[in-house]
């Protein structure tokens, strides 16, 4: 029977036959909003983001990367920096 594992916004899922199974949750390593703001309202915008790399990354490739490799990527190189970013913003606000 074939799994898949994917991460994405802190939480291990295993894909089994069309049903997500959570596994685990990850610690992640930004610090908590200093403003409440909607969880769907930021899944909307770290998912924009992990979108946005897969398009550059298959550009640079030539060809689709898929999502599941642009989530990894961007989870391990991106996502710290844009959280600390994101939440710098917010207080200014």
């Amino acid at each position: 029977m074939p799994t898949l594992y994917c991460l994405l916004l802190g939480l291990a899922f295993e894909l089994q036959l069309g049903s997500l199974v959570p596994l685990f949750i990850l610690p992640t390593m930004a610090t908590p909003s200093p403003s409440p703001r909607s969880p769907y309202l930021e899944f909307q915008a770290e998912l924009e983001q992990i979108l946005k790399h897969k398009w550059l990354v298959s550009e640079k490739a030539g060809r689709d990367v898929g999502f599941e490799r642009a989530l990894m990527e961007w989870v391990g190189n991106n996502r710290h920096q844009w959280r600390l970013a994101r939440n710098k913003a917010a207080a200014k606000n």
